[in-house]
């Protein structure tokens, strides 16, 4: 369609392909010498993933790209026909005339960091709502089988609960067991130990009492196993989109060992120079200004490297730096605000 909003050439279908992206070309440079074109303004609609590949192939041709809104689509196709029937054809000339018309949405096609940092957040997004989902799940199962248990374990990702699904699910596995053995088993899989004795007792009064579903069989159990699995999987996955960014500010540890001889960790100085810059600024003033790091900062200088040895200030301030990426990321992973009450924990490597 040209600038007067006459139809150039009927609608072709466009493959996903490379001999389709050709063939767009062709077809589009052949317009533009038929009809003594000098531009080349393409509109899309971006509904689900197939345009992508088609917008940055355009874009590295030369060609600028436009989007269109959904929702301006449909409400331009009302207005053309009064009626909101669909065909491709149909939207084609719309968006061609919507795009025509300057009604099109102004959009950078970012490539390079801003892509990654959007997929990763885009894929972060996806798992949670999974992780949400399989939390539900395991949730709903509990309250069928072992209702009690939600008093005792705050969240369905405390690894102490998984410790006890895996072993003994249901309140008359809890029963069999002793509760030293219950003990240790909480012990053995949660971080803060002093809790455990309280909880193994408070679990096996639970289970004596509980009012959960009787005559449990192998169906049951396989359904816990796979909602505490499915849970496992996803929490664990969202945990590690923190460590890729710990690499994508090349703060990542790294290691030289050879033979019998040891190296002192470094980072890898592979990622993003300027935000590893920056976080090395920002790790620098929160050892000042917040306990919380303060406490950390400490710890760690009295603690001694892989080697033996006291660990060098950049070595400690580098490890501030990776412990205030997790924070900011556990902080917008559970949405809450930050608490410098809290006590630090230190990863001795």
């Amino acid at each position: 369609m040209n600038k007067e909003g006459k139809v150039l050439g009927s609608c072709a279908k466009l493959y996903n392909s490379r001999e389709g992206f050709e063939q767009f070309v062709k077809m589009t440079e052949g317009l533009k010498t038929k009809h003594g074109l000098n531009d080349v303004l393409i509109g899309m609609e971006p509904t689900g993933h197939y345009w992508r590949k088609h917008a940055y192939f355009a874009k590295e041709r030369g060609y600028e790209v436009r989007f269109v809104r959904t929702t301006a689509l449909k409400h331009h196709r009302e207005i053309d026909e009064s009626s909101s029937a669909k065909s491709d054809q149909r939207d084609a000339l719309t968006i061609a005339n919507i795009t025509r018309e300057g009604k099109y949405i102004d959009t950078v096609i970012e490539d390079g960091a801003m892509r990654q940092l959007r997929t990763l957040a885009k894929t972060r997004e996806r798992l949670l709502r999974y992780s949400v989902s399989a939390k539900n799940a395991l949730h709903a199962a509990l309250d069928d089988y072992f209702p009690e248990v939600h008093k005792i374990f705050c969240s369905m990702g405390t690894r102490s609960l998984w410790a006890i699904l895996e072993q003994c699910p249901f309140p008359d596995d809890v029963v069999g067991i002793k509760i030293s053995s219950l003990q240790e088993l909480i012990a053995r899989s949660a971080r803060k130990k002093a809790g455990a004795a309280q909880k193994a007792k408070a679990l096996y009064r639970a289970a004596q009492k509980s009012i959960g579903l009787k005559r449990v069989g192998d169906a049951d159990r396989f359904r816990v196993t796979i909602y505490l699995e499915e849970v496992k999987r996803t929490v664990l996955v969202l945990k590690d989109i923190a460590r890729q960014i710990v690499k994508y500010a090349g703060y990542d540890p790294q290691e030289s060992d050879s033979g019998s001889w040891v190296s002192r960790k470094f980072i890898s100085n592979k990622g993003r120079w300027l935000l590893r810059k920056y976080l090395f600024f920002m790790s620098m003033r929160v050892v000042v200004l917040s306990k919380y790091f303060q406490e950390y900062y400490q710890r760690k200088l009295e603690t001694k490297n892989r080697v033996g040895q006291q660990p060098k200030r950049k070595e400690i301030l580098c490890a501030v730096a990776i412990k205030l990426i997790k924070v900011i990321f556990a902080l917008l992973r559970d949405k809450r605000t930050f608490d410098d009450r809290v006590r630090a924990t230190v990863t001795h490597t």
